[in-house]
């Protein structure tokens, strides 16, 4: 799909949706001060045959569609119809802070930077969980595989040139940033953050989220398919349209 000339914006925020009804439009208030920015659009796509998360969203200068079920064919498919220079793929439960689009723009001004993502914050006071994204960010650092809710950016034509996202169910974000790396091309860190709420911790517990990460990425690296891992997840869509 071409852009319209007319129609080109600098920057494109995907964010792929899965049974979010209910926070979406928290989440889209706390980037309130981005859907004011002319030079941006905001794409939500929805992996649920239901499609119940788009269905509640009735904003002018958002964009919705739903695609197949998992992140990277989710992201992939917000992509494709993106009129930015810049794509931005964002959580539906992650914030960016309010010069986050500038620090994006200059950090791609570097014709070195193949693609970027912000260091992780996680939204508590709790000690806990402001040493568990320390952990989250040195592992980052030391391996240079940032996870995705570390937000990623990369220009439109750097994203078409790798691929894009693997079309799998799960792990999509760090098979993108291994593809990356194998290829050579430099990925920045910035020591600003986004930050992304701590839901999926509470509901859970840090340590059994933890270790059933932990698990799920050893299986992918021993060779395990991402589909045999998916139900691991506890996401669940009965599929009665």
């Amino acid at each position: 799909m071409k852009n319209n000339p007319s129609n080109q914006k600098k920057f494109s925020i995907i964010i792929p949706v899965y049974h979010e009804s209910n926070t979406i439009h928290k989440s889209l208030k706390k980037i309130d001060h981005i859907l004011k920015n002319e030079n941006t659009e905001i794409i939500i796509v929805d992996g649920s045959k239901k499609k119940d998360t788009i269905q509640t969203i009735h904003h002018p200068k958002i964009q919705t569609l739903s695609s197949p079920t998992g992140r990277g064919p989710q992201l992939n498919a917000g992509a494709a119809i993106a009129k930015g220079n810049i794509l931005i793929f964002l959580h539906a439960d992650t914030t960016l802070s309010n010069n986050a689009l500038e620090r994006i723009e200059h950090t791609l001004t570097d014709s070195s930077i193949f693609a970027g993502t912000f260091s992780l914050a996680i939204h508590s006071p709790k000690i806990r969980y402001h040493l568990l994204a320390w952990f989250i960010n040195l592992r980052a650092q030391l391996l240079r595989l940032p996870f995705g809710d570390q937000t990623y950016f990369i220009t439109k034509t750097n994203f078409i040139s790798v691929g894009g996202f693997p079309n799998i169910p799960l792990m999509e974000d760090l098979e993108f940033m291994r593809i990356l790396r194998r290829q050579g091309k430099q990925i920045k860190i910035l020591k600003d953050t986004s930050i992304t709420c701590s839901r999926r911790w509470d509901s859970e517990g840090i340590l059994r989220c933890t270790l059933r990460n932990w698990f799920i990425r050893l299986q992918y690296y021993l060779g395990r398919s991402p589909t045999s891992l998916k139900h691991f997840y506890d996401r669940k869509d009965d599929g009665t349209d």
